[in-house]
């Protein structure tokens, strides 16, 4: 079966066509299934859109839905349309983000750790100035957050686990200490 389950669309800030495109695109490369899969609002942030570049708007999320609910009946038979979301992984907010996403019909939620220590992992200066013990708190620190995250409950689907990797080629060569390994060993018996 030839599927595509994480898309983004112009909602999220950082990539572009509608929902639309994205189908269409999906049945011309021959796909029998595509999700639809933007991000989530930052539910925790007071602002209704606290990163216009990386996530859609609270009040966008309604329209979101009935879009992707509406393109996937108009496309039955043709190619099967899920309804997923993108949704960053905080512990603080877990209850907040189960209790908005689960009033929605979702057949899928991709949970993904794109923070660490309030930083995100796309952002290569946050290695600058730190020492060998800092660079091993951050990376027990993230393995320690996918692996909440896939004990959450929240999600069926984990994203890009590897994605401070791809954004700090040196990520890999960053010791681990006995307590990363063990943590590293747990959090792929979670996946």
């Amino acid at each position: 079966m030839k599927l595509d389950l994480h898309t983004h669309h112009f909602r999220c800030g950082h990539a572009d066509g509608n929902i639309r495109d994205y189908i269409e695109a999906g049945i011309a490369a021959g796909l029998e299934v595509i999700g639809i899969s933007d991000h989530t609002p930052y539910f925790g942030e007071q602002e209704e859109q606290a990163f216009p570049r990386i996530a859609m708007g609270k009040s966008e999320l309604q329209h979101y839905v009935a879009e992707v609910l509406k393109l996937k009946a108009e496309y039955t038979g043709k190619i099967d349309v899920l309804l997923g979301v993108e949704s960053d992984f905080f512990p603080e907010h877990a209850s907040l983000y189960k209790q908005v996403l689960g009033s929605y019909p979702m057949d899928y939620i991709i949970g993904s750790v794109h923070n660490v220590g309030g930083l995100s992992i796309f952002n290569r200066n946050r290695w600058k100035g730190l020492d060998e013990t800092a660079h091993i708190a951050v990376k027990e620190q993230y393995y320690h957050l996918i692996q909440a995250s896939a004990r959450s409950g929240l999600f069926q689907i984990l994203g890009h686990i590897d994605a401070m990797k791809g954004n700090y080629p040196a990520f890999a060569d960053i010791p681990g200490t006995r307590i990363w390994m063990r943590r590293c060993r747990s959090s792929l018996n979670a996946v």
